[in-house]
């Protein structure tokens, strides 16, 4: 039998790489982009660029909560309760691509710095990958229908 305490548990040793994920390629794509940035007026092709990627970047988070949602649906309508070992593997396989997802804009924000964007440009596409991430992050009360 799936208790709370042990919903809990899994999201919260999940969560801890989740976490790592996306901060660790945020604050290389934030290193990386402050040793490269050029002072220059960004020219109408890097405007362009930007907007693209922003785009980009905002259909990526879509495409996290839609994978997250989907990766959910068999193990929420069952025939028979999950294993603990099958619940497990399936709140870390939806935290690394949640993550991973998740992470992707702050590379769009470092592709974005290469094509001559400002650091703000940066600091939006990271703000962005954060955010994506602590909304879609897994919590107890997407499990609720297991806990009894």
């Amino acid at each position: 039998m799936i208790t709370d305490n042990y919903i809990i548990a899994q999201i919260g040793k999940a969560a801890v790489i989740g976490t790592a994920i996306v901060f660790s390629v945020n604050i290389v794509c934030l290193i990386v982009s402050y040793a490269v940035i050029k002072n220059q007026e960004p020219s109408g092709i890097t405007q362009l660029m930007t907007i693209i990627l922003g785009i980009i970047a905002i259909v990526d988070i879509g495409a996290a909560f839609f994978l997250k949602k989907q990766l959910l649906m068999p193990v929420l309508k069952y025939d028979a309760p999950p294993t603990e070992d099958y619940l497990s593997q399936i709140i870390l396989k939806i935290t690394i691509i949640v993550s991973s997802l998740c992470a992707a804009p702050a590379i769009y924000g470092l592709a974005a710095v290469f094509f001559g964007a400002k650091t703000e440009v940066m600091a939006g596409f990271v703000i962005s990958s954060l955010a994506g991430f602590m909304l879609l992050r897994l919590r107890p009360r997407d499990f609720k229908n297991l806990i009894k």
